[in-house]
């Protein structure tokens, strides 16, 4: 008969002639786990283990499975996943110094500085750890002392010998124990709440991440776009451009690749074999001449820009693309010269425009006046697009593109290439050495050159300013050129000229990718040019609120012409 309780079951070998045991395994498996005392206790080959030899065996047992546990399943052990996440997830929020550009160089650019938040952000999703904990499981308990079974014959009806013959062999009675085991498993890894916090603050920190790097590279190449353009302009000699004028023609044809800017529909035009243009904030418009007609009737329209075709056939223009030389500023060969005899307090006043913007109206508002830059001794006006105003008055070409993006590591306009093509154009104009100051003025600057002359004669007696570089700076300034308004000595002006490219390689990771222009402009001429550094006092106003005082020089913002006419008026 079968003995369940056992779980032996007892088959005939008809090839051996002989009866034989089977250790049932499947009913074994599916209750428990063999112990290792179970393991070293079953009687295999119907001999009775002494007990001194069976703790022998339980002992080296026990041996192998520790070194096997400890081997393969140690505790903190992690997954290869988790490995290569984490490794990941380290270069993920340490701070970056600097890039290798495509031309093998290392710099260090607008969006290298950006810090993930350093928080612990748990393990990634999915993560598993082999953790070994002690748990109760029913076990297998064989008695002690064994019993012996006689031989028998097992009568099995459905066999065909009519049973099997069962061999005397000793039994182990026994029975079923809650006893405590390790137990070893891959188990997921969940985050905390804090650490699922962290997750979030980094994921979203990582996308604006990405984002600022997508918007840095889609401004790159609106900008090369952009200076393309202005040199296109340059190679084909493109006339100035009339500020709020419209060509009166009968035949009009729109053009919606030129709605961009008005240089964009001069091109245009020109590439399409059409007179004249003109352009506004709705649209691009490409005009021809009548037969026998040389120019167009012209009539003002606010808004508008108006001009010719440009040359059909190009003649080249250099261009400078590389870093250092576009930081250094090429009229030191002019800068070496002599200085003219300058007078006492004498300024020429500077402005940079920006193309297609409100500065034209105020500029326009400003001359009508003959207020700000126009009551100094000199002044001339600067933009990357030559503009004709109403008066007759062009501006001066910069060829670099005034088109600036807000970033890097303390969020600024990072304009200072912009900066240094503008004062490019100055040391090459013959003005600048007759004036004792060069002062330049943004259009929302409310600038009595009267009351800054004050400030100069004190300044030139205080110091040998043609011997000593001197510029100057708002009392409450802590770091940085006022942006709106700059005042330099001639001298100060020559030797930036000259150690502008010392200044490029000294702030190489920093300056000039990090910088805005005042900051630039402000640590060359304070640490490599060693200018003096002057706080006058009322220099610049905070606010334009008192624009009815003369008590300063500058008054900043007065962001209208309406505005600025009443400001002057008081």
């Amino acid at each position: 008969m079968p003995f369940p309780q056992y779980g032996w079951r007892f088959e005939r070998d008809d090839a051996q002639g002989r009866c034989s045991r089977v250790f049932m395994e499947e009913r074994r498996e599916a209750q428990r786990v063999a112990s290792p005392e179970e393991s070293f206790s079953l009687l295999r080959d119907g001999v009775k283990v002494p007990p001194r030899l069976k703790s022998a065996h339980l002992a080296l047992g026990l041996l192998f499975l520790t070194v096997a546990l400890w081997i393969f399943h140690s505790p903190s052990k992690e997954s290869p996943e988790e490995s290569g996440n984490l490794r990941k997830r380290l270069g993920f929020y340490l701070p970056n110094r600097g890039h290798e550009e495509p031309s093998g160089e290392w710099r260090a650019d607008t969006w290298d500085h950006f810090k993930i938040p350093d928080c612990d952000p748990g393990p990634p999703e999915g993560t598993k750890k082999w953790v070994t904990t002690v748990e109760n499981v029913k076990t297998w308990v064989n008695d002690t002392i064994g019993r012996w079974v006689k031989p028998m014959w097992y009568m099995d009806p459905k066999d065909e010998n009519g049973g099997h013959w069962v061999d005397g062999h000793i039994e182990y009675p026994g029975h079923y124990e809650m006893k405590p085991r390790n137990v070893s498993r891959w188990v997921v890894v969940h985050k905390t709440a804090k650490q699922q916090d962290c997750f979030y603050k980094q994921n979203d920190a990582n996308e604006y991440h990405q984002k600022l790097i997508k918007q840095h590279e889609d401004f790159v190449k609106s900008k090369q776009e952009d200076e393309d353009l202005l040199r296109w302009q340059g190679e084909h000699k493109c006339l100035a451009q009339l500020v709020n004028v419209d060509f009166v023609v009968m035949s009009v044809k729109v053009e919606p690749k030129g709605s961009h800017s008005g240089g964009l529909c001069q091109k245009l035009c020109t590439v399409k074999g059409y007179d004249g243009f003109t352009w506004t904030s709705e649209g691009c418009w490409l005009k021809k001449l009548g037969p026998g007609i040389t120019s167009f009737q012209a009539q003002p329209l606010q808004g508008a820009y108006s001009g010719y075709a440009c040359a059909k056939v190009a003649t080249y223009l250099p261009w400078l693309t590389d870093e250092a030389q576009r930081h250094t500023l090429i009229g030191v060969g002019h800068a070496g010269a002599a200085p003219l005899a300058a007078a006492t307090g004498s300024m020429l006043c500077v402005m940079l425009l920006k193309p297609y913007s409100a500065d034209l109206d105020l500029v326009i508002e400003q001359q009508k006046l003959d207020k700000g830059i126009f009551s100094c001794e000199s002044w001339a006006l600067y933009s990357s697009q030559v503009f004709e105003l109403p008066s007759g008055l062009k501006t001066r070409k910069i060829y670099a593109s005034q088109m600036v993006e807000k970033g890097g590591q303390w969020n600024v306009v990072l304009d200072t290439d912009v900066l240094m093509a503008f004062y490019r154009e100055v040391l090459k104009d013959p003005e600048w050495r007759e004036a004792k100051w060069i002062v330049r003025a943004d259009p929302e600057c409310i600038f009595y050159p009267v009351h800054l002359k004050t400030i100069l004669f004190h300044q030139e007696q205080v110091g040998n300013v043609d011997a000593s570089p001197t510029y100057l700076v708002s009392a409450d300034t802590a770091v940085g050129f006022p942006r709106f308004f700059q005042v330099m000595s001639q001298s100060a002006l020559r030797q930036l000229a000259t150690d502008s490219r010392s200044c490029f390689w000294r702030m190489r990771y920093w300056g000039n990718s990090q910088y805005h222009g005042s900051m630039w402009f402000d640590s060359c001429l304070n640490e490599t040019v060693h200018a003096r550094r002057v706080k006058p006092p009322k220099l610049i106003a905070d606010g334009p609120a008192e624009c009815a005082s003369e008590h300063f020089a500058v008054y900043w913002p007065v962001t209208s012409s309406q505005a600025q006419r009443a400001c002057y008026a008081r």
